[in-house]
């Protein structure tokens, strides 16, 4: 064989050694299964689907794919300037999505609407000072107070009342805050709590609050359904704190049962369905951390991720994914984990999951709140209140795997506890800055989708 033809030979081959290699490279480690990972820098080195700019501290990129990005500034706005300890959806009898808020200073019961957010009529009046947390259940008609102790911060007090609607406004029956019948209800009467710290009950001209106080120190409160929570506290075994769940049953009031126990004291709770939570350590960038999915029912604990530095969960309704975030050589990374098929995805932005993002019921799409820039020593610095994030909002298609920027950080909110309504016609979520309660109109861009599947059929 000549030179000539000999050159060419090799050139050949390292022509198609090259294709495959680039072959391998872009496109093999797409099709590959991964395991649940472990590794502490948070993705084991298994294999994931990169998006593009998956390198890049979530950069507003031109709109090619997979983002789709159409800003609805118009969409949010603000419901309160005061501080809120606490909100809900309530459904009125016209089918309208309503707000219910809490007042943090006082305690009060409000409730609005998107539409008419500058009427706001007060449920109830009783004076509840320094309101950490708040959560309604039985459709609205009780609720629970979280409140810090005057006397020692580290004590956390938690009363559950029920809420006594005066006839003026509307009767309440059980499972519809705006029902109405006949009863009758005792319109002057005071509320019935017993506190110590609580010496200002204002005289009842709207509502009542009549209940009891619960367990100290209740870490966590998980809303499983209306009359089911799943209570998290920590409690003493020989000279050590370890965390202990609880199911209450709210139609009782004082029902305590299937107590389990968990090896890590600083550990939180976060719903997955009716019968599942997720069960995550406490995040800490240069720590690692463990998540398991436990069956309130059976008191199975299934572990999902782990050991992962810096880890934080957010959980999919089937209980099928769940979007975490690890402290990857020091920055936030985030992640997509499908449980069913085992496949490790990077999501195409970074942030923390479990405070900044919620899914639709369905589990095909996630909204989240996006830092533009997220320093080191997270999300650590960001919990310690040394960090505040300013944030856009979008919206991620599993299928599509397109993403819709909904906000463009005009108002420099720092978002979380992003709550969907059931009909997934509006997002509530409160800014971490002030702890007001904002609102974000979804209706348009659901008609326009609607619109678009109906062409398409």
């Amino acid at each position: 064989m000549s030179k000539k033809n000999l050159n060419i030979l090799i050139g050949i081959l390292l022509f198609v050694l090259l294709g495959i290699l680039i072959y391998f490279f872009f496109f093999f480690n797409k099709n590959q299964e991964a395991e649940i990972p472990t590794d502490p820098n948070g993705n084991g080195g298994l294999p994931v689907i990169n998006f593009p700019g998956e390198d890049n501290e979530n950069p507003l990129v031109d709109g090619d794919d997979p983002f789709d990005i159409s800003f609805e500034n118009d969409s949010i706005k603000q419901i309160t300037k005061d501080a809120v300890g606490g909100f809900n959806f309530n459904t009125a009898n016209n089918g309208e999505e309503e707000i219910l808020f809490v007042d943090r200073i006082n305690g009060h019961i409000n409730k609005t609407s998107y539409d008419k957010s500058d009427e706001v009529e007060k449920i109830s009046n009783t004076t509840i000072p320094k309101v950490y947390k708040s959560y309604f259940t039985n459709n609205n008609t009780k609720i629970i107070y979280q409140i810090l102790d005057e006397n020692n911060i580290d004590i956390i007090k938690t009363y559950f009342a029920d809420i006594n609607k005066p006839k003026e406004l509307g009767d309440i029956e059980e499972g519809n805050l705006n029902a109405t019948n006949t009863d009758e209800l005792d319109e002057t009467a005071s509320a019935d709590i017993e506190m110590e710290d609580i010496d200002n009950i204002s005289e009842v001209r709207n509502g009542t609050l009549s209940g009891n106080f619960l367990l100290e120190n209740i870490s966590d409160i998980v809303k499983m359904s209306e009359s089911k929570l799943f209570l998290m506290y920590n409690q003493k075994f020989d000279n050590d704190f370890q965390s202990l769940g609880a199911v209450f049953n709210t139609n009782t009031q004082n029902e305590y049962s299937k107590v389990s126990r968990f090896e890590f004291s600083e550990i939180g709770a976060n719903k997955i369905n009716a019968d599942l939570v997720g069960i995550t350590t406490k995040p800490k960038h240069d720590q690692i951390g463990y998540s398991w999915i436990f069956n309130t029912n059976t008191q199975k604990q299934d572990l999902i991720l782990g050991p992962v530095l810096g880890l934080t969960t957010n959980y999919s309704p089937d209980g099928s994914k769940v979007l975490y975030s690890s402290s990857k050589n020091n920055r936030v990374k985030t992640y997509l984990y499908d449980m069913k098929t085992r496949i490790l995805s990077t999501f195409p932005v970074n942030t923390m999951p479990e405070e900044k993002c919620v899914w639709n019921k369905t589990s095909d799409k996630i909204y989240c709140a996006i830092p533009l820039t997220i320093g080191s020593n997270n999300p650590d610095n960001w919990y310690k209140g040394a960090e505040s994030f300013e944030d856009f909002l979008i919206s991620y298609d599993l299928e599509s795997q397109k993403m819709n920027f909904l906000y463009d950080n005009k108002y420099r909110l720092d978002l979380v506890d992003i709550t969907l309504s059931p009909n997934e016609d509006f997002l509530l979520f409160q800014n971490k800055n002030d702890l007001s309660l904002w609102a974000f109109d979804l209706r348009e861009i659901k008609n326009s989708t609607e619109e678009q599947e109906a062409a398409a059929e």
